[in-house]
């Protein structure tokens, strides 16, 4: 039998030669027919919210400027990279706080991260006159004109969206010292709101996003799943389908669980299931 109408793709079984549970092969025991003008759907998505809060040259950097009285040149500019890793609001207000001041230029005061109802507020009790400085805002990160000039090759991987960080503070002169500090918006622990399941070259998929991607099979809404829940999302519309204009033979399969930005989910060797669903032309 080849009209198999329903297969469970599980990364626990991944091929030897997979890359890991959010990048992997699946080598099914008995080929599939699909003819042409069948239909496929992916449902019954089941997986751990595993990944870290923060994770390495994707979201785990913060761009500074330091000045201190008496430089030649005015400004010194370092890029502060924080641990990947699993935080919540107080200790990534701690780790934040510590990285800052590891490696500042400016002596003759500290950096001060304060978290209250949700939002950090970052200050420096160096004095305006023997130092200050200036953390570039997402705005900044996203543009990144003047940061690609002073970092060859700018390495990006902000973590200014998680620490809420999105805008320039109307401040008297955008520094921040003894008397001056910039205010956050919200922390955001979230970096993923929903997952996308890949499959390059399997059919035809009804959807594409603005990163131009037309392999996503599945998006997988993760609404309010916080680290180590186990996300099941069930199929409720048939809108999104995968259709074949060609007979088919699946046999060897690869799928790929990325996030918004395009990058692999790092799911910490946690596995995925869900099923491909097949309805071909005469079941219709």
């Amino acid at each position: 039998m080849s009209e198999f109408r329903r297969i469970v793709i599980d990364s626990r079984y991944r091929t030897s030669d997979s890359i890991s549970n959010a990048d992997f092969y699946a080598e099914l025991p008995y080929p599939a027919t699909v003819p042409a003008g069948s239909l496929a759907y992916v449902d019954n998505v089941s997986l751990s919210h595993s990944w870290p809060t923060i994770q390495e040259n994707v979201n785990d950097r913060l761009y500074v400027q330091e000045w201190l009285n008496g430089m030649g040149s005015g400004t010194l500019d370092r890029i502060v990279q924080l641990a990947p890793g699993s935080y919540n609001a107080q200790t990534l207000q701690s780790e934040v706080q510590t990285k800052l001041n590891l490696g500042s230029n400016i002596t003759t005061g500290s950096y001060v991260v304060s978290l209250s109802d949700g939002v950090f507020t970052i200050g420096h009790t160096s004095p305006k006159a023997q130092g200050r400085s200036y953390i570039f805002s997402k705005e900044w990160t996203d543009d990144a004109t003047y940061l690609k000039i002073i970092h060859v090759p700018y390495p990006g991987a902000s973590a200014n969206e998680m620490i809420g960080y999105h805008t320039n503070p109307n401040l008297a002169d955008q520094y921040i010292h003894s008397t001056q500090s910039i205010k956050m918006t919200y922390v955001d622990l979230q970096r993923h709101k929903s997952v996308y399941i890949h499959s390059p070259g399997f059919g035809e998929s009804s959807m594409m996003t603005l990163q131009g991607s037309t392999d996503v099979i599945r998006r997988v809404l993760l609404g309010s799943a916080t680290q180590g829940d186990v996300v099941t999302d069930v199929l409720q519309s048939g809108l999104h389908s995968i259709s074949f204009t060609s007979e088919e033979q699946l046999k060897r399969l690869r799928f790929q669980i990325k996030g918004h930005d395009g990058h692999m989910i790092a799911m910490g060797n946690h596995e995925v299931v869900f099923e491909i669903v097949i309805q071909r032309p005469n079941e219709k």
